[in-house]
């Protein structure tokens, strides 16, 4: 009984004095100033400074890259023609690869067995063609005529001519281009060159593309149309265009040369 008695007394001893020292420190903490309460302000200061040294890093990163990004997109500005120029020429070749036949088996080939006489007169000249400017550049690719594929063209679109009826009176009329009013006059098709005086009467062109659209524009203002209408094919369009009465049948020996160089190359498989 007295050893529980002297334990009981000492479980109040050490209760006692565990009250009496949290009594005296929660005193002297109600006693401490704010600041001996809160962190060391220069920890503060210093983790503040740490945080913006590594922002300002980031911003310089940042600023950095964009810099670069605008470099780079100058530099894109710069090349932007090209690329387009390159993916023009690419649509280009994709556009005569996709093409099952050329104007030669269409429009030439079928003709080729007809005899000689017949040929010319039968061939309509309105009848579209399916040649591309690419097969045309091809083949006028080593002429002075070079780089016409895209005229005819278009020639043929605006006019309704047939753009290898159009070549085939090009490439005849001024050699492949070498002649004198095609070097000096742009001049393709001898256009206003009379017998009299083929030179003086020859009109100025003030580039090849333009007399290829110009001259279409008069075949179908006059021959297909108008006062010097006779029919469609060469055949007819020879009795009032040109006084040499072969005119016809040359130029549609020169369309099936065409047409051959075209088939030969492959251009339309």
């Amino acid at each position: 009984m007295k050893q529980m008695k002297w334990d009981k007394e000492m479980v109040g001893l050490v209760c006692g004095c565990v009250c009496l020292i949290g009594a005296i420190g929660w005193s002297q903490y109600q006693h401490m100033t704010t600041e001996d309460r809160t962190p060391d302000s220069s920890v503060i200061i210093s983790e503040e400074l740490k945080r913006q040294k590594e922002m300002d890093k980031h911003i310089v990163r940042v600023t950095d890259r964009m810099m670069q990004l605008e470099q780079a997109l100058w530099a894109l500005g710069e090349k932007l023609p090209q690329i387009k120029e390159h993916m023009t020429a690419k649509n280009v070749r994709l556009e005569a690869r996709t093409v099952a036949v050329g104007n030669g088996s269409r429009l030439v080939a079928e003709y080729r067995d007809k005899p000689t006489t017949k040929r010319s007169s039968t061939f309509d000249v309105t009848v579209p063609s399916l040649v591309t400017a690419y097969e045309i550049d091809m083949v006028l690719a080593e002429s002075p005529l070079a780089g016409l594929g895209r005229a005819f063209i278009e020639a043929e679109a605006e006019s309704k001519v047939n753009a290898m009826f159009l070549l085939a009176l090009a490439v005849h009329e001024s050699n492949w281009g070498s002649s004198v009013l095609a070097r000096e006059k742009n001049n393709l098709f001898g256009f206003g060159a009379y017998d009299s005086n083929p030179y003086h009467g020859a009109k100025v062109f003030a580039s090849k593309e333009e007399c290829v659209k110009h001259v279409a524009r008069f075949l179908r203002d006059h021959y297909l149309e108008g006062s010097y209408y006779r029919g469609k094919t060469i055949q007819s369009i020879n009795q009032t265009y040109a006084s040499d009465r072969a005119w016809g049948e040359k130029i549609f020996a020169t369309m099936t040369r065409l047409d051959s160089k075209i088939q030969s190359m492959g251009l339309s498989e």
